[in-house]
């Protein structure tokens, strides 16, 4: 596919040189005719765009900015935080990662964008022994969700083959301990979780999308009605995390103080899952749900000026991006009513300008913050002053890459 995509010795020389020829450009932009400014300024006022502003144009920069501060250029993956440390055991950190370069294929068609996709499953590949050695079910989802959006982006058969092959193992999960669901982890079948069983709803059905396998159809509906019987809150709508981490038949979440296995990303792929389903069935009762979900988590999970509640760095820090993500498939179904629809994007829009100006500073490339309403930790020239993980990039650039599919569909204007 590589080959395919560049002929020729100098446009090799440009693709392996790429992240080398960007930094040097862009570090040097905020040297010319740019005075220092304080954190302070950056807090009170947003510096000037350099291209026209509009989601588009922000998603480019912010996926630009992941890539300056945190590829890999030596082992094709993205390190894990910003000090350029790179443990290769965050699975599902680097699935995550993969998606956000898809995202940005989609947006821009560019070969090398595309590049980059194949470059880093092949770096993930050469990092890990196997895509299918992970006793999490839920990382071997997050990989298979990943990798099948890389396959329709390139139609590379090995990637659909590789997906194949982990939904096989995905599958194995499934037991009937607390009356179904696919469990977290080999090691512990009766623990049942929503990261291990939303997302597996959502690839069900895009396989089905897919191939037409009527049988992923089926696994999945079963997947999501197993899901909302045992972890949605009947009178909220809001996703509990889990059942059983224990070893009893205890809920984390279920009580109204438990606002801490309250997780967002929950919340996005339940809601994500129903959209997928409703997009098959046309079923609009589905869409009641994922509404309800969306309304619980803008009452229950945000702060008072509606942006979405910080749930750290770590793993944490990638909870709201996957959240955005598919409060992003929801908001784009047809099957909304106009007012629905906007309800759902004015929350995204409200969360990516807080995320935006906060983010941005004097010197290029910038950070996001775990919290969007706060600047992130940089000096007066745009230096990291403390460690920022991957997750909390991601977060952000899956903000910004979620608004620029809206906009670029025609679903809110240009900023």
């Amino acid at each position: 596919m590589c080959g395919e995509i560049l002929q020729g010795p100098f446009e090799n020389l440009l693709m392996k040189n790429r992240m080398i020829l960007l930094k040097f450009i862009l570090i040097m932009l905020p040297l010319v005719g740019c005075k220092e400014e304080s954190i302070m300024d950056i807090d009170k006022k947003e510096p000037k765009e350099t291209v026209a502003p509009s989601w588009v144009s922000r998603a480019d920069s912010s996926f630009n900015s992941l890539n300056l501060i945190y590829w890999n250029e030596e082992n094709d993956v993205y390190n894990t935080d910003n000090k350029k440390n790179l443990n290769t055991q965050h699975y599902w950190w680097q699935a995550n990662a993969l998606d956000a370069v898809v995202d940005a294929g989609v947006r821009d068609k560019s070969p090398t964008t595309i590049n980059q996709v194949n470059e880093m499953i092949a770096g993930i590949k050469s990092n890990i022994s196997s895509l299918r050695n992970n006793d999490f079910f839920d990382d071997r989802e997050w990989m298979a969700l990943s990798i099948l959006r890389a396959y329709e982006l390139t139609e590379n058969e090995e990637y659909l083959n590789d997906v194949k092959g982990l939904w096989e193992d995905i599958k194995l999960g499934w037991n009937d301990n607390h009356g179904g669901g696919i469990a977290w982890n080999e090691n512990q079948l009766d623990y049942k979780n929503s990261p291990s069983n939303g997302p597996a709803a959502i690839l069900a059905f895009r396989l089905y999308k897919l191939t037409g396998t009527e049988a992923d159809l089926e696994f999945g509906k079963k997947i999501l009605a197993w899901q909302e019987y045992k972890l949605v809150d009947p009178a909220t709508g809001i996703v509990w995390d889990g059942i059983g981490r224990q070893g009893g038949t205890e809920i984390d979440g279920d009580n109204s103080t438990e606002d801490f296995w309250r997780f967002t990303y929950n919340q996005g792929t339940y809601a994500g899952a129903l959209a997928e389903l409703y997009s098959i069935t046309d079923d609009r009762e589905l869409l009641v749900k994922a509404l309800r979900t969306f309304r619980a988590t803008e009452s229950l999970l945000s702060s008072s000026s509606g942006v979405i509640r910080p749930e750290g760095e770590g793993d944490g820090g990638l909870f709201k991006g996957i959240m955005v993500r598919y409060f992003g498939v929801l908001a784009e179904s047809d099957g909304l009513s106009d007012g629905e629809r906007q309800i759902v994007i004015d929350y995204l829009v409200d969360n990516g300008e807080s995320a935006w100006r906060k983010a941005k500073n004097p010197a290029y490339p910038f950070l996001f913050n775990h919290d969007w309403r706060v600047s992130p930790p940089v000096n007066s020239q745009g230096q990291a002053s403390s460690s920022v993980d991957l997750t909390v990039a991601l977060s952000g650039v899956f903000l910004m890459e979620t608004l620029a599919s809206l906009e670029a569909k025609g679903f809110i204007g240009a900023l």
